[in-house]
C-alpha cells in the first residue's frame, strides 16, 4: 500500500518544481538583462519554496503509514488471516469501503461507521454522520442527540469499526471512545483494507471513570505546554502550520503511553 501511494505523490505533486529546478542554470542563461534575471531568480526561489512544502507533505504522508518508534515497540503488525473479529465485522468493512469509495476524492469521503455485539445488537446497520471526520455513536441507534443510558449500556463489550478516509491511525477521540465506553474493540479501516485494532488485555480490568477523567484531564495540560513551547519558537507560518500536525503526534502518544501496559494494538494488513 504504501509503495503504491508514495510513488504516486512523488510524481505528481513534486515533478513540475523538480524537473525546472534540475535545469535552473539553463533558465538564467535565457535572461536578456538584469531585470529579467532577477525575474527568473524570483522564480527560482519561490519553486524551492513550493519543492520544500511539498516534501514535507510527502513525510507527512508517509508518516502517516508508518508508525513511531514509540508505537512500534508495543504494536503488533500481522497477516489479516489472524484477524478474528466476527465475519459479520468483517463483511461490514467490506461494506463501508465501498460504501466509502463512491467518492473517489478520499478528502471528501465520508466516515462510515459499524456496531456490533453478539447479544445486543440483533439487527445492525452501517451508519453515518455525513462528515469526513467523525461518526456520532448515537446515530447505530437512529439518533443524532446524547446517548442514553440504555445506549451506553449496549455499547459496553461491544465492537466498534469505522473507516479513516485520510488514511490516519487512531485519533485522540477514537482512544476516549474506546475507555469511555469499554468497547470490545476498536477498530479504524484504511481505504486499501488495512485495519488498525485496539483492545484491552484480556486480563485487565477496564478503567474507572475516575482514570479516563484524570487521563485526559492530564493531557489537556500537558497538550497546552507543548503548543505553548512549541509557540515561542515558530516565527514563521509554515512552522507554526507544522505544530498541528505534531501536536496529533503527541496527543496519541501520551494517551498511548499511559494506557500501553493494558492494552493491545494491532495492525492487520
Amino acid at each position: 500500500m504504501t509503495g503504491k501511494l508514495t510513488v504516486a505523490i512523488k510524481g505528481g505533486l513534486r515533478k513540475s518544481a523538480k524537473e525546472v529546478l534540475e535545469h535552473t542554470d539553463d533558465l538564467k542563461k535565457t535572461a536578456k538583462n538584469a531585470e529579467e534575471a532577477k525575474q527568473i531568480d524570483e522564480v527560482i526561489e519561490h519553486l524551492e519554496d513550493v519543492a520544500g512544502e511539498t516534501n514535507e507533505l510527502y513525510r507527512r504522508i508517509e508518516e502517516l503509514f508508518d508508525l513511531s518508534p514509540f508505537i512500534r515497540k508495543f504494536t503488533k503488525i500481522t497477516s489479516k488471516q489472524n484477524d478474528n473479529v466476527s465475519k459479520i465485522v468483517k463483511e461490514a468493512e467490506k461494506n463501508i469501503l465501498k460504501q466509502a469509495s463512491l467518492i473517489q476524492d478520499s478528502s471528501k469521503q465520508f466516515e462510515y461507521a459499524f456496531v456490533w455485539h453478539p447479544k445486543k445488537f440483533l439487527n445492525p446497520k452501517i451508519f453515518t454522520s455525513n462528515s469526513n471526520e467523525y461518526v456520532r455513536l448515537s446515530e447505530a441507534f437512529g439518533t443524532s442527540g446524547n446517548l442514553t443510558k440504555k445506549q451506553r449500556y449496549l455499547l459496553k463489550g461491544s465492537v466498534f469499526t469505522h473507516n479513516h478516509p485520510n488514511f490516519s491511525r487512531f485519533s485522540n477521540e477514537d482512544i476516549k471512545v474506546f475507555l469511555q465506553f469499554q468497547l470490545k474493540e476498536l477498530r479504524a479501516i484504511t481505504s486499501e483494507g488495512i485495519v488498525y485494532s485496539l483492545k484491552m488485555k484480556s486480563n485487565v480490568n477496564n478503567f474507572a471513570k475516575s482514570e479516563i477523567s484524570l487521563l485526559y484531564k492530564n493531557l489537556e495540560k500537558a497538550k497546552s505546554d507543548f503548543v505553548t513551547k512549541k509557540l515561542l519558537n515558530a516565527r514563521s507560518f509554515d512552522k507554526k502550520n507544522k505544530i498541528y500536525f505534531e501536536l496529533q503526534d503527541f496527543e496519541e502518544e501520551f494517551i498511548l503511553k499511559e494506557i500501553k501496559n493494558k492494552i493491545d494494538y494491532k495492525i492487520f494488513k
